[in-house]
């Protein structure tokens, strides 16, 4: 009787025990996903045990902030990641989309910013993790149109996730900037100032022109657009015009004429910028001028066999598969063979550009995965050289780009590339996913446009491109507001020589009234061996052909590179919790269970 006490005693001691141990030994954190005022989930979630989980074929650290969000979504009604994309060029996974947001979500760990992305980032148990969609910091400007004689005030803020609101931001300089041609991703500043402890800064005396108003420390991501314009003229009183018996005051004067843009004199600015040599300058200059002058040979014979010479006797070198692809648009705008170009200056001959564009193509797109403007302008060289809507490069490269299209219509949010990306898949209109794909970007445009422009000459040139390759007309408001911004000289207005240069080619282009398909010459496809080339897609580079604003997520995915070092010490690391060492001794249960059955022995 006195040993079944003891054995009671005791089980009742290891019950209690090992049930407090189970207790403590779970681990988890807590999560919360918003967006805006709607809490999507809020819920505690285990901890998984150390190891590896699988995710798309890929093995992650099974205590990663994106293993247990994936935890969460399988276990959850409420959300789920509908979009995960994995880049090789970053060894990472990116959260594309939740639900049916995209591309903006942001997350922090016990109120801080990771520096790595969600499968990198490594939790211990009992942390805050909070996932929300929007900008973690933003600017607001008093308005986005003013004159020179306004001033403009703009505000820092930044998001209180926890509490859905915006405060003020203090300790950041505002900037205002305009698009450097050379380097699109460092802007070129015009003005700075740091913020008050109010968060605001007021710039008054303005130049005239088009900018974008960002944070210096966010490296001018995300932006505000803004117009600045002369003032309007004051009025003056004439002795013409009289007064009615009920006191109103009817004009006499002359209505006075809008505003014409002057295409002889854009095209005398244009050819007055031509050097000896035919060139006008860099290449990227060349080739969009090239594009321009090609539109109305009547007007630029002389200037276009100066570009005919110089463009064969000279090799180009670029070294991103956009510079390719531009200065092909330039050489069949031409009419010189994009396939057999021999220059006589550089040692080499025979310069096949089109095998160079085709080479990029991974078996689903061009280029970098990242990007789609590579995408963009490889369908609309290779319609133009031959390819036909029912090669498989066309087909897959068409359906990687629409894959990429945003609810809205858009590509990117980006003006630019949407009108862009209309006219690469025009084509291939009788497809019936692309005429969806069509009419959801052409929607995207009108909503955008505001009074015949679309906030700044590049993006209304571009944006022209889409419209006119969907077969509208170019509007008088168009036209007036390209009038507006032509300076004294024919240029388009703008703060250096080389802006003028492709500003105004830009302008000549769409003006014309046709799209780059059209001013292009169509080229046969000769018979060709391509040998496919494997990128290492950690030198993959990211460009953009114009001043366009970056990509949201190339700007999010820099805060997440971490140094060589760093990554395999986390590496490191993450091996040794998935590979404990062998523990010999023998474990406490085991040695408990063998002490309570030693009572009877």
């Amino acid at each position: 009787m006195k040993n079944i006490k003891k054995f009671l005693f005791v089980f009742l001691l290891f019950i209690s025990v090992t049930g407090t141990i189970h207790a403590e030994g779970t681990l988890s954190v807590n999560l919360t996903i918003r967006d805006g005022d709607n809490i999507i989930f809020e819920n505690s979630v285990p901890l998984p045990a150390p190891g590896t989980i699988e995710l798309q074929g890929r093995l992650i650290d099974a205590q990663s902030v994106l293993s247990v969000l994936n935890d969460a979504d399988s276990s959850s009604e409420n959300f789920a990641i509908t979009d995960l994309v994995y880049y090789e060029s970053f060894g990472s996974f990116y959260i594309k989309c939740i639900n049916d947001k995209c591309d903006n979500w942001q997350y922090t760990v016990d109120d801080v910013y990771p520096f790595v992305s969600v499968d990198q980032y490594i939790l211990s148990g009992g942390e805050n993790i909070y996932l929300y969609f929007g900008p973690q910091n933003r600017v607001l400007v008093s308005s986005n149109s003013i004159t020179t004689e306004e001033n403009l005030t703009v505000t820092a803020e930044k998001y209180n996730y926890q509490d859905n609101i915006w405060v003020i931001r203090t300790g950041v300089t505002v900037g205002l900037t305009q698009p450097d041609p050379d380097n699109p991703w460092s802007p070129i500043e015009i003005q700075t100032q740091a913020v008050s402890e109010n968060g605001q800064a007021i710039f008054s005396s303005i130049p005239e022109g088009t900018y974008n108003v960002g944070i210096k420390e966010d490296f001018y991501f995300p932006t505000e657009a803004l117009t600045v314009v002369a003032p309007p003229p004051s009025p003056t009183h004439h002795s013409s015009g009289s007064y009615i018996s009920s006191g109103s005051y009817i004009s006499t004067l002359p209505t006075v004429s809008k505003t014409v843009f002057d295409t002889k004199k854009a095209f005398e600015f244009l050819i007055s910028q031509q050097k000896a040599d035919g060139s006008f300058g860099e290449d990227i200059y060349t080739d969009w001028a090239t594009i321009a002058l090609s539109s109305n040979p009547d007007l630029s014979r002389l200037s276009l066999d100066k570009l005919i010479k110089y463009l064969s006797e000279n090799k180009f070198t670029g070294t991103l598969l956009t510079d390719y692809e531009r200065h092909v648009m330039a050489l069949m705008s031409l009419g010189l063979s994009p396939y057999n170009i021999y220059p006589t200056s550089g040692g080499t001959s025979n310069e096949n550009y089109i095998q160079k564009i085709v080479e990029k193509f991974d078996g689903t797109q061009f280029g970098d995965p990242e990007q789609i403007n590579d995408d963009i302008f490889a369908l609309i060289v290779l319609q133009n050289a031959g390819y036909s809507p029912e090669e498989e490069i066309i087909k897959k490269t068409s359906n990687f780009l629409i894959s990429k299209q945003k609810e809205n219509g858009s590509w990117g949010e980006d003006i630019d590339l949407t009108g862009a990306g209309i006219e690469a898949l025009f084509f291939l209109n009788l497809d019936e996913q692309v005429k969806i794909s069509l009419d959801k970007a052409q929607k995207f445009l009108r909503e955008k446009e505001i009074s015949g422009n679309w906030k700044n000459i590049s993006s209304t040139a571009w944006a022209l491109q889409g419209i006119l390759a969907l077969g509208e007309n170019v509007k008088d408001s168009t036209r007036g507001y390209f009038g507006e911004n032509q300076d004294e000289d024919g240029s388009i207005k703008a703060d250096n020589i080389q802006n003028k240069i492709w500003q105004t080619s830009y302008a000549l282009t769409s003006l014309s009234g046709k799209t780059w398909n059209q001013i292009m010459q169509k080229f046969e496809k000769p018979k060709f061996e391509v040998s496919q080339i494997k990128t290492n897609q950690n030198q993959i580079l990211r460009s953009k052909i114009d001043n366009s604003h970056e990509k949201t997520f190339v700007k999010k995915i820099k805060k997440f590179q971490k140094s060589a070092q760093n990554l395999e010490e986390k590496k490191l690391d993450a091996t040794q919790k998935i590979i404990p060492e062998p523990i010999k001794r023998q474990g406490w249960i085991k040695r408990l269970i063998n002490k309570i059955f030693s009572i009877f022995s």
